[in-house]
């Protein structure tokens, strides 16, 4: 469990590194990273959510807790010039309804983070934690990104 936590926390320590260090770079380049980063944790939760791993709080409440900064973090990218360039899967929808495309990643900030905080609560508490935020994944991935 101790190693468990050191490895979890080394791969949060390395996501906010790598998030700090795009800092300088391009805001599409910057919004890709952390949703990649997003879609390592879901890597982590996901099994432990389909019984494919056993359930591990901590693990869980980590990955959680960088989901919560990176889409806090993620939705202060979206600048007028960043509609077009690059790789970009976000439709121009997103500047034409920035505030519901905003309010959708608050929501899944703050659901994240309280689902990283109920993660120690046991596989049956944590459940509906995730459901609540990753509800919020699909309702900005239907809407807002490309198919």
């Amino acid at each position: 469990m101790k190693r468990t936590c050191l490895v979890i926390a080394a791969i949060t320590a390395a996501a906010t590194f790598a998030t700090g260090a795009l800092a300088q770079g391009d805001p599409i380049a910057q919004r890709q990273q952390l949703m990649k980063q997003v879609g390592d944790q879901m890597k982590i939760v996901g099994p432990m959510m389909q019984g494919k791993v056993a359930y591990d709080g901590a693990a869980a409440g980590a990955a959680m807790a960088v989901i919560s900064k990176n889409s806090a973090d993620f939705i202060t990218l979206f600048p007028e010039d960043s509609k077009t360039g690059g790789d970009t899967e976000a439709l121009p929808v997103i500047w034409e309804r920035k505030a519901e495309f905003d309010a959708i990643g608050e929501k899944l900030s703050t659901e994240a983070a309280a689902a990283a905080e109920g993660a120690g609560g046991g596989l049956d508490a944590f459940k509906p934690l995730f459901a609540a935020a990753a509800a919020n994944c699909k309702a900005c991935h239907e809407d807002f990104r490309k198919p």
